[in-house]
């Protein structure tokens, strides 16, 4: 029979505290690098394409920031309120134009402009799997904005949003910053040019 004395049960706690505080170190290395690896992975896999949305500038040929004029397949539906540019119009696409979208249906495109240029771009399609596959492959993985509740996209200038507009279909909105930025830079001058004017 062994027996123990104190001295030598302090020891083997003390080696058993030793061991797990040398696995607990171990782990969170391992941790560290598969957490660092994983996410090196997911930005390289699946990072966003800015450089994409900001060349394809809008939906199929309706170019944000263009001028309205330019596009024969949209008609003007009416004058809207809209906050950030006062005097806005609505445009939508004329029966028999842009259909579908790689096959899939289109239901309305709505077109807002401000002094005759385009500022968003709005498309509201068929509800199908494929269409948010078609996007993440353009544009690259989108990141998920709870306050829109909405998966977005960005470039430089231009703001891509998806989400589902009813249960059976999906909607699109392009939208260009850059315009919004001219519009503060607008009511800027105007402010100053009354200042001036005392």
């Amino acid at each position: 029979m062994v027996t123990f004395t104190s001295d030598t049960k302090f020891n083997m706690q003390l080696n058993k505290i030793l061991l797990l505080n040398i696995f607990m170190v171990t782990q969170r290395k391992i941790n560290y690098v598969f957490f660092t690896t994983f996410f090196l992975c997911y930005l390289t896999g699946y990072s966003q394409s800015p450089d994409e949305l900001e060349r394809r500038h809008g939906f199929k040929d309706i170019r944000l920031e263009a001028e309205v004029a330019d596009y024969s397949d949209l008609e003007l539906k009416k004058q809207i309120k809209d906050e950030v540019f006062p005097g806005a119009t609505l445009y939508v696409n004329k029966k028999g134009s842009y259909t579908d979208v790689g096959g899939i249906k289109i239901h309305d495109v709505e077109v807002k402009t401000y002094k005759g240029k385009i500022y968003e771009v709005r498309v509201v399609t068929d509800k199908d799997p494929n269409l948010r596959k078609g996007l993440d492959k353009a544009f690259g993985e989108a990141y998920y904005d709870f306050r829109s509740s909405a998966y977005v996209w960005n470039s430089a200038s231009i703001r891509l949003q998806f989400k589902p507009e009813s249960k059976s279909r999906l909607e699109l909105i392009y939208y260009s910053h850059a315009m919004e930025k001219m519009r503060k830079e607008e009511k800027k001058n105007k402010i100053e040019d009354v200042s001036d004017d005392f």
